[in-house]
């Protein structure tokens, strides 16, 4: 058996495996794109995700520590690993992940978010980045709730999404790498909720009050702690919730304050309605 210690903005994993699956998790682009701010790190870790070679089910979870089968994949592991550093984030941070992608410029961040595919989140971030604004983030942001910024994401897009393919047509079976400035940790400025439609002459856009985005962000919130989407080994195993009813209640309280002073909108519209509309609010 060997370990490794990865790290995801300022919280620690530990892996202990057979040498050939460290290897494959090391080599696989996969897992710096699915850990936020993903590195390989030192010391003692937050969380453990382990082999045990007698267990009869695919995953056994005992916060802070998680064992996994013979059976299970690399990706697996790092699935797993991630999903326990979720709630130590939530828990000792104030910081929760949420589907979505993300841009800024200066110090202000905007944040398209949606638990849906083909919403358009990462058409609309790339778009901005084409014109004047830098990409943070795609697929996950790390947001600070008690501090109100976005601090981290996944550094990297899948090369699978239709608007990546038409750009980097060879290799779409692996991720292109984010440029981006490691030290920026840009204060959220606006919530966008996209609806990609290029048949209207006028985009609809709605401003959602504080207590309609609360809504829509607090489900967004919940997902990743409580295992909606934590399938492993290619989806053969769902993990199950790491929620408590004391983070639970956290995570409403870090959300409502984090709404009061942001503006969330619902647009429908295409990528240049898009831009003017960003444009003029900033």
């Amino acid at each position: 058996m060997n370990k490794i210690t990865l790290e995801s903005a300022n919280v620690k994993g530990e892996i202990i495996a057979q040498d050939s699956l460290i290897g494959r998790i090391l080599s696989d682009s996969f897992t710096f794109h699915y850990l936020p701010n993903g590195v390989v790190s030192q010391g003692k870790g937050n969380v453990k995700v382990f082999t045990d070679i007698n267990l009869k089910k695919l995953a056994l979870i005992n916060y802070p520590e998680a064992s996994l089968s013979c059976k299970a994949d690399n990706r697996s592991y790092i699935v797993v690993c991630e999903y326990l550093m979720e709630r130590d984030r939530q828990e000792r941070l104030g910081t929760c992940s949420i589907s979505s992608s993300s841009v800024y410029k200066g110090e202000d961040g905007i944040l398209f978010f949606g638990g849906a595919t083909n919403l358009g989140k990462s058409s609309s971030a790339l778009e901005l980045a084409n014109n004047g604004y830098s990409l943070f983030s795609d697929e996950k942001t790390l947001l600070s709730l008690e501090k109100g910024l976005m601090a981290g994401g996944s550094r990297s897009i899948p090369l699978r999404k239709e608007i990546i393919k038409r750009k980097f047509m060879d290799n779409h079976g692996s991720f292109e790498e984010i440029k981006y400035d490691a030290s920026k940790t840009p204060k959220v400025k606006m919530i966008i909720l996209p609806h990609l439609d290029h048949g209207l002459k006028k985009p609809i856009i709605t401003q959602f009050a504080p207590l309609d985005l609360f809504w829509h962000l607090t489900k967004e919130l919940s997902r990743r702690i409580r295992g909606d989407t934590k399938f492993i080994n290619y989806f053969e195993y769902l993990l199950p919730s790491l929620d408590t009813e004391e983070l639970a209640q956290k995570r409403i309280e870090m959300t409502k304050d984090f709404v009061k002073e942001l503006e969330g909108f619902y647009f429908q519209g295409n990528l240049n309605q898009l831009v003017k509309f960003v444009n003029n609010k900033f």
